[in-house]
Protein backbone atom coordinates (compact mmCIF):
# COMPACT_ATOMS: atom_id res chain seq x y z
CA UNK A 1 0.00 0.00 0.00
CA UNK A 2 2.81 2.51 0.91
CA UNK A 3 4.66 1.75 -2.48
CA UNK A 4 1.45 2.64 -4.48
CA UNK A 5 1.33 5.85 -2.22
CA UNK A 6 5.23 6.57 -2.89
CA UNK A 7 4.76 6.17 -6.64
CA UNK A 8 1.97 8.15 -7.42
CA UNK A 9 3.74 10.95 -5.30
CA UNK A 10 6.81 10.14 -7.83
CA UNK A 11 4.35 10.97 -10.52
CA UNK A 12 3.23 13.82 -9.13
CA UNK A 13 6.40 15.49 -8.71
CA UNK A 14 7.34 14.24 -12.54
CA UNK A 15 4.27 15.97 -13.58
CA UNK A 16 5.17 19.39 -11.60
CA UNK A 17 8.69 19.21 -12.93
CA UNK A 18 7.54 18.65 -16.82
CA UNK A 19 4.73 21.40 -15.97
CA UNK A 20 7.36 24.02 -14.72
CA UNK A 21 9.99 23.29 -17.47
CA UNK A 22 6.71 23.76 -20.32
CA UNK A 23 6.49 27.27 -18.12
CA UNK A 24 10.25 28.05 -18.39
CA UNK A 25 10.76 27.33 -21.77
CA UNK A 26 7.70 29.61 -22.79
CA UNK A 27 8.81 32.38 -20.97
CA UNK A 28 6.04 32.57 -18.30
CA UNK A 29 8.64 32.06 -15.29
CA UNK A 30 12.43 32.81 -15.60
CA UNK A 31 15.19 30.69 -14.65
CA UNK A 32 16.04 31.77 -10.72
CA UNK A 33 12.45 31.27 -10.19
CA UNK A 34 12.24 27.95 -11.84
CA UNK A 35 15.94 26.87 -10.26
CA UNK A 36 13.88 28.24 -6.68
CA UNK A 37 10.89 26.11 -6.69
CA UNK A 38 13.36 22.78 -8.03
CA UNK A 39 15.45 23.43 -5.21
CA UNK A 40 12.06 23.59 -2.13
CA UNK A 41 10.73 20.40 -4.07
CA UNK A 42 14.10 18.79 -3.47
CA UNK A 43 13.95 19.73 -0.15
CA UNK A 44 10.65 18.07 0.36
CA UNK A 45 11.19 14.99 -1.17
CA UNK A 46 14.19 14.29 0.98
CA UNK A 47 12.61 14.77 3.92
Amino acid sequence: MQEKQHKSIQMETALCVRLLKMLLCSKVINQPTYDKVIKRYKGKEAA
